[in-house]
């Protein structure tokens, strides 16, 4: 696949297209890429040490992720997969512009993941195989074993039947009956049941978890929520949740994220 039909498929800004294609980018450059792409912390001083390294890297991920689509085909995965995973670009592009005020991709690390196959959005939400890095006893689970990851897109809503509709295609992909879900996430924190209604789509999506891990030494929730770390006085209560959050961080708690896991069959 070209690059440009890459980039409308994806619907990814006429002017980040264009920035990337100016972009003095080499052959060389996509096989170094390609390279080191399996070996995180080679790839990313590969790509922090290119000029501009933010607009370079989105022209290494737009080429590679081109030249995956021969991949997917020769696996059988259809497009609407391979639109979706890869959509990512553009959300993190868009994200790259927002924080940086300029096109580019600053989060090269995970969109990694989705060049070496990986990572595959299905429906509402990503997964990915992994295998645990630690004993999780209460569940019989040891480190080493196989299991799902999943990861929430951002800018849709979290319905729940989606959510579960997105399970049954992952079983479906993966070609299984039931599999051990997992997933670290400001989303299954234990102190959202303080702020949210219980029927509410965050809460009905954090029940399918069974938390056994806090760590509250991350703020991705406050960005997620806020848009920024920043002074806990000058967060925005635009919405019920920015407000109930805001004054619970107010009296020095904290929203970190937590690791849940969890069996789901057909």
């Amino acid at each position: 696949m070209k690059i440009s039909t890459l980039a409308k498929l994806i619907s990814l800004p006429l002017e980040a297209y264009e920035a990337a294609l100016a972009y003095p980018f080499t052959e060389q450059m996509k096989k170094e890429g390609k390279r080191l792409c399996t070996q995180e912390a080679l790839f990313l001083d590969f790509c922090r040490k290119q000029h501009q390294h933010r607009l370079f890297s989105l022209r290494l991920i737009l080429e590679l992720a081109a030249d995956i689509k021969d991949d997917y085909d020769a696996l059988g995965i259809e497009e609407r997969v391979y639109k979706d995973t890869f959509y990512d670009i553009t959300l993190w592009c868009q994200n790259c512009y927002a924080t940086f005020h300029e096109w580019g991709i600053d989060e090269v690390i995970w969109l990694r993941f989705h060049i070496c196959m990986e990572v595959f959005r299905l429906g509402r939400l990503a997964f990915q195989k992994i295998h645990l890095t630690k004993d999780i006893p209460a569940y019989h689970k040891k480190q080493g074993d196989e299991v799902i990851e999943i990861h929430v897109a951002q800018g849709e809503a979290l319905v729940y039947e989606d959510c579960i509709r997105s399970l049954n295609q992952a079983l479906s992909f993966y070609h299984m009956e039931g599999a051990w879900f997992w997933g670290e996430s400001w989303l299954l924190h234990p102190a959202l049941q303080k702020m949210l209604t219980k029927d509410c789509n965050i809460l009905r999506f954090q029940s399918l978890f069974h938390i056994y891990e806090i760590d509250e030494s991350c703020h991705q929730g406050e960005e997620r929520i806020f848009g920024d770390v920043m002074d806990i006085a000058d967060y925005p209560e635009t919405t019920s949740l920015q407000r109930n959050l805001k004054q619970y961080l107010l009296k020095g708690n904290t929203l970190g994220m937590a690791r849940g896991i969890f069996y789901y069959h057909r």
